[in-house]
């Protein structure tokens, strides 16, 4: 940033409206007071913490202009997410109109039923000066209620300390009223958008409060004074993002019904409550402060993410609100997805995280094939790592200890993160047992985690079995037709079969939107002729039918070994 000798930026105000909800428009005023006259860099962050992928919110911008004393001022696009303006006074305004209709967690969306502003893709910030305190206040616009964890002003108005905090802070605005529950000293609010019976709201409110419980008390404690669950139940969306006072979730309603799915719900809910702790206090060091322009690449996700992901459904079991059977199979399944490509023959854990930018956040048809997700092997990774601190310490400490250890040590005595190398330390210096030597391969190398061993150290039976034998490739309706999805190229080394290509028939039955899933299984090794269609053309292929071996749950028996009955209490 280049400004005049002296001169530097002391606040910043944000004026919004939404005039017109329909148009799926936002408006923003920023008010920028300065010590003097300067020539101003400003910067449209490029990605949201949470969400590893760089999204150019920029592009929504339609509109934006400079006015000093109501007279245009010099305000030129100088990169495409950098703007420069050129003041003279100690008073300017930047005004600009963005479009938000992308119904994510990190997007904005704004129609007449409600809006929901994401901090990085609305607010400009002015470089070299995140430190400095933000304001913003809403007019003009439809909705009865406004939801943020920010700090409240007068009226319609609120503060952040700075645009770290503004940025963390997404703002939901509705004519829904919230609920609340308080846990602890903690206050705990939750607004659902959309429309679902009584009896299922009435279970999310008594089921996340006995989460919240729980976590709190796995830590100790908790360090807000209030936290906002933002839940928006709209159609084909599914996701989180954390915050440090709120979280972001996104669910399909018409789901809700089905048992298995209310509980992915809750675990949704769980898993980003967890990073209220793990990621946004528990951090490693990659993970603030940060530069919302350029990523800052970290091979430790695994800890940020596969942590919390063995946690979230590890939590909804001690919370009683699924039994053990259910738990495990949950963790089998991560297993099975993890096992069903070869991922695993070309990524390593901390290659996942490291290239989650250019990867993970950008599936392309070979994804499966030739990567693996930190979520799930991290998740895996840290349930067996749960499991060997109780064993090796002879049932004195689990997973938790070093959690609790990292967050007193480097959140609240240092104020920083860690590395990679102080996360392994951390192990030792909370529980006594040096856990490096034993999952480093597992981290570093391309191999496999053998978690049979895990389980039978806390009970658990499992053999793999023959499911059924099925297509090499995943195939589903796509309109009026049926294309090939995803194709398992260590089966199809030799055929040439693409993903895009139309499934006609296979021997020789015509293969339709109604009948694509029963023709999915086949005897072992049955041979099948396929008619595809590739650009116009028609192809024949001839493939052998696959064996889908998975793994299942034969028992558990918590008295076979007294780690499995340890495993399966709760802590206290």
């Amino acid at each position: 940033m280049k400004s005049g000798k002296h001169s530097k930026i002391n606040k910043i105000h944000f004026q919004v409206s939404l005039p017109n909800p329909h148009l799926h428009q936002i408006e923003i005023e920023m008010s920028v007071s300065t010590s003097g006259a300067g020539d101003w860099l400003f910067t449209m962050p490029t990605w949201s913490p949470g969400s590893y992928f760089i999204r150019d919110y920029s592009g929504h911008i339609i509109s934006i202009q400079a006015l000093e004393n109501g007279k245009e001022i010099p305000c030129v696009q100088t990169e495409l997410s950098r703007f420069r303006v050129q003041s003279s006074k100690n008073q300017f305004l930047v005004r600009y109109t963005l479009f938000g209709y992308e119904n994510t967690v990190r997007t904005n969306f704004v129609d007449p039923e409600y809006a929901f502003l994401n901090p990085p893709s609305t607010f400009l910030y002015p470089e070299g000066s995140l430190n400095i305190p933000v304001s913003l206040g809403f007019r003009n616009h439809p909705y009865q209620h406004i939801y943020t964890s920010l700090a409240k002003g007068k009226g319609q108005t609120y503060k952040a300390i700075d645009f770290d905090e503004l940025f963390d802070s997404p703002i939901f605005l509705t004519n829904k009223t919230s609920s609340k529950f308080k846990v602890e000293k903690t206050e705990h609010e939750i607004i659902i958008q959309g429309d679902i019976n009584s009896k299922i709201k009435k279970n999310i409110l008594s089921d996340l409060e006995k989460i919240v419980k729980l976590q709190t008390r796995l830590f100790r404690g908790n360090p807000n004074s209030y936290y906002l669950f933002l839940l928006n139940l709209t159609e084909d969306n599914y996701g989180g993002l954390e915050h440090r006072a709120s979280s972001v979730n996104a669910f399909p309603p018409d789901k809700l019904e089905e048992s298995a799915e209310y509980t992915r719900l809750m675990a949704l809910l769980c898993h980003e409550y967890f990073h209220l702790w793990n990621i946004k206090r528990i951090r490693p060091i990659a993970f603030g402060p940060f530069d919302y322009y350029y990523p800052r690449p970290s091979k430790e996700l695994w800890i940020a993410e596969g942590i919390t992901s063995f946690y979230d459904n590890y939590i909804i079991f001690l919370s009683e609100l699924v039994g053990s059977t259910v738990y495990i199979n949950e963790v089998l399944n991560d297993i099975n997805r993890l096992e069903a490509s070869s991922g695993e023959e070309y990524m390593s854990l901390e290659e996942s995280s490291l290239t989650t930018w250019i990867k993970f956040y950008k599936q392309h048809p070979n994804s499966h094939n030739f990567s693996i997700s930190y979520y799930i092997k991290g998740s895996i990774l840290a349930f067996c790592m749960d499991i060997s601190i109780r064993e090796k310490s002879n049932l004195k400490y689990s997973l938790m200890d070093v959690m609790r250890y990292l967050l007193k040590k480097y959140h609240e005595e240092k104020n920083r993160g860690f590395t990679k190398e102080e996360f392994f330390k951390a192990v030792v210096d909370a529980t006594g047992v040096d856990v490096y030597p034993e999952f480093q391969p597992y981290l570093e190398t391309r191999t496999r985690i053998p978690f049979e061993t895990y389980f039978k150290k806390i009970g658990v039976k499992v053999s793999k079995k023959l499911k059924k034998s099925s297509l090499p490739f995943e195939a589903k309706a796509s309109g009026s037709l049926v294309k090939i999805q995803k194709v398992y190229m260590q089966y199809l080394k030799n055929v040439d079969i693409s993903t895009g290509d139309e499934l006609i028939a296979i021997n020789n039955i015509r293969v339709t939107k109604e009948n694509v899933s029963k023709l999915e299984s086949h005897p072992e090794k049955a041979k099948l002729k396929l008619i595809l269609s590739r650009r116009g053309k028609i192809l024949t292929r001839t493939i052998q039918s696959v064996p889908i071996y998975l793994y299942q749950l034969d028992s558990i028996d918590y008295l076979e070994n007294p780690l499995g009955m340890n495993f399966f209490e709760w802590e206290g």
